[in-house]
């Protein structure tokens, strides 16, 4: 059971990582702190407290702070790189929310170690909805 919940904290804990290495290149360095770093770093404090108290809320809130960086509402890196993608219909000019790549690689190896569990917790939710 306990190799099962390190499988599913390895997003996390590479998480932990980045987040120490990019502070530490703000605090060293000319880069500031934007606020999307600010909030990044107290909802990665939050989600820590989480798998603590209730490792279920921890895997869940791990998965919405990955999106949040992925399409650029918390920043995760020291340097914020995104991208997006135009289609010209006519005159009309349709893109695509602003990605960053780094973030969404994270987010899809979190989907890729926790994605079972997350299935689990979903239809135990939707059995017990059912009942």
């Amino acid at each position: 059971m306990e190799n099962k919940r390190l499988i599913q904290a390895i997003p996390t804990l590479i998480l932990s990582g980045i987040l120490i290495n990019t502070w530490i290149i703000i605090l060293r360095t000319d880069y500031f702190a934007t606020i999307k770093h600010q909030i990044g770093l107290s909802l990665f404090l939050l989600i820590v407290a989480l798998y603590f108290y209730k490792f279920k809320y921890g895997i869940i809130l791990t998965g919405f702070f990955l999106s949040l960086a992925t399409f650029n509402a918390i920043a995760i890196f020291p340097d914020i790189i995104s991208s997006s993608y135009f289609i010209k219909i006519g005159n009309t000019e349709i893109s695509t929310p602003s990605i960053e790549w780094k973030s969404f690689l994270l987010l899809f190896l979190f989907f890729v170690c926790s994605g079972g569990y997350l299935i689990s917790l979903y239809s135990e939710y939707k059995n017990k909805i059912n009942k």
